[in-house]
């Protein structure tokens, strides 16, 4: 079971045309590079920051679906699974390296900042 003050937040900008701040935000995220999936706590100076780089980013809450993917992709042991299902959402990683989507952007090539639901699927077409 997932904290509801969980946020997953994934990078679809390169660095071509941004400013230093904007970088500096995206770096402060831990999205130093395009297509990289972080976790968040969902607290206002987070809400700050992704506020400042909606254009470059999309996020959304965090669910059940979306922690089994993550673990995955991530490679985790089946202990550490585990764990993390129980409720020891601390011990989910921090940042995952994601492909790019499957079929390409069709659907997100105009959708940016908070995607709501539609986080889980967009993750499921690229982990």
């Amino acid at each position: 079971m997932v904290e509801a003050s969980k946020v997953l937040v994934i990078r679809f900008a390169g660095e071509a045309g941004l400013s230093p701040k904007k970088l500096q935000t995206l770096e402060y995220l831990g999205l130093k590079r395009k297509h990289w999936a972080a976790v968040i706590d969902d607290t206002p100076s987070y809400r700050g920051m992704l506020a400042a780089v909606e254009r470059e980013v999309v996020w959304g809450p965090l669910d059940d679906e979306a922690v089994s993917l993550i673990c995955e992709r991530a490679k985790l042991p089946q202990e550490q699974v585990d764990k993390i299902r129980s409720g020891e959402v601390s011990l989910l990683p921090r940042l995952v390296r994601l492909h790019p989507p499957k079929k390409g952007y069709k659907d997100y090539s105009w959708r940016r900042g908070n995607i709501g639901a539609d986080i889980t699927a967009l993750l499921k077409r690229m982990a």
